[in-house]
């Protein structure tokens, strides 16, 4: 930190560098980075036309970034008068926070004012921009409340919003046809509980540019918009659970970073936490560890066996194991839809409760289970689940217990 007597010689572009990061930090924290981005790049190329300098100003997304700044500021600023410095700062200042007010929560703004420490504000200070002078406030909560006003939003804009999104999303992992394919499932699989889906469909042919081809009829406006939040949130979970094994990161992180920052705020105004579904689906980890083995075994067996044979093997080795494995009482198949493959399976919640050693303990003899019945004692067994699992779950199983290459070896005997 500089010292407090030295603060007067702070360069121009380290004072524009240290408080545009503040801001870009406490928006991304509140919000998402993309969301920071895109309002600093806003307000700083409507500002250009005023002051040409601000070229000079650059920011960057560093939400997937080991390090780095968000902010990098161009040395020829320094060449620039410290008045024209002052006017500058102060408009971008005013104007961001005025953004930030008619988007998106007064806390932000807050939070904003209170990072801000006392050796920046009397750098700021000493070239006239005075933070703790109450009118420069006043001033802004005054054009906040001008341009504010109220958004009303129709069902079928924010269905088709957060559908085409999580489209984005997928396309990112899938190929067109196959994001298609997840989408249509999971409304198939939640019309039942929700029958205004009738109004959506999704063609199984994906537009040129590979984007989805969705048709949603108006009357979906007439549904009482608290059930439409409600599938909304269950929509985003499903998808979530399906594919988050394939994120380079976690679901709601990679949501968020494809979210343009105006389809962040109608996700937020409609009552949906994405923080809340983050959590939730962390708490979903035995489960889902579980459903995705279970998927890679399908996948694997479908080489050598048909559905039904996968099926009923499954079935039966999870009621062998049930008597040494308390968890398996938490999994069970619905026979009568075994060819749905893992929607036919169910879990209980209450396997996310039970101690993770016991979960790969039985995990570990569920292998061992496979690979005799199923895979018929394959010597590539066990590398062809790690491939199927991928990385990121292939880690967290090894994490409670389950010793791949112990397996592999034992296996080889």
């Amino acid at each position: 930190m500089v010292p407090r007597g030295a603060m007067t010689e702070i360069k121009n572009s380290r004072i524009i560098q240290q408080l545009l990061a503040i801001i870009y930090n406490v928006i991304a924290r509140r919000a998402t980075h993309r969301f920071a981005v895109e309002i600093l790049e806003k307000v700083l190329h409507h500002m250009q036309s005023q002051y040409e300098f601000i070229k000079n100003i650059h920011v960057q997304n560093i939400q997937f970034l080991e390090e780095g700044q968000p902010i990098t500021v161009d040395t020829q600023i320094e060449d620039i008068a410290t008045e024209h410095i002052s006017h500058a700062i102060n408009d971008i200042l005013v104007s961001i926070i005025i953004q930030l007010m008619h988007d998106a929560e007064h806390y932000i703004v807050r939070e904003i004012q209170d990072e801000i420490e006392h050796e920046l504000k009397t750098a700021l200070k000493n070239i006239g921009i005075d933070l703790d002078f109450s009118q420069f406030w006043e001033f802004i909560y005054q054009k906040s409340t001008e341009k504010s006003r109220t958004i009303q939003m129709r069902n079928y804009d924010i269905v088709h919003t957060i559908i085409d999104e999580l489209d984005k999303l997928l396309r990112k992992y899938y190929p067109d046809k196959d994001a298609i394919q997840v989408l249509k499932s999971t409304l198939k699989k939640l019309e039942n509980k929700y029958q205004f889906l009738t109004h959506i469909s999704i063609d199984d042919k994906p537009n040129q540019d590979g984007t989805i081809l969705m048709t949603i009829n108006s009357n979906i406006d007439n549904e009482i918009p608290s059930n439409v939040v409600e599938f909304l949130r269950n929509f985003i979970i499903e998808i979530g659970r399906l594919t988050d094994a394939k994120m380079s990161h976690p679901f709601i992180e990679e949501f968020e970073s494809v979210l343009a920052p105006e389809d962040f705020l109608k996700i937020k105004k409609i009552g949906i936490k994405l923080e809340e579904i983050d959590r939730y689906l962390r708490q979903q980890k035995h489960e889902l560890l579980i459903q995705h083995l279970f998927t890679a075994i399908i996948d694997l067996a479908s080489k050598e066996l048909s559905q039904g044979e996968i099926m009923k093997s499954c079935n039966d080795i999870l009621q062998d194991l049930r008597g040494s494995h308390s968890v398996f009482h938490y999994v069970n198949i619905d026979m009568n839809q075994y060819t749905k493959g893992i929607e036919a399976f169910h879990f209980s919640s209450e396997i996310n409760r039970v101690d993770s050693y016991l979960v790969g303990k039985a995990i570990r003899d569920l292998l061992q289970e496979v690979n005799t019945l199923i895979i018929e004692e394959s010597s590539n067994f066990i590398e062809n689940i790690k491939k199927r699992l991928g990385a990121k779950y292939t880690a967290d199983l090894e994490k409670i217990g389950v010793n791949f290459h112990m397996l592999e070896l034992k296996f080889l005997r």
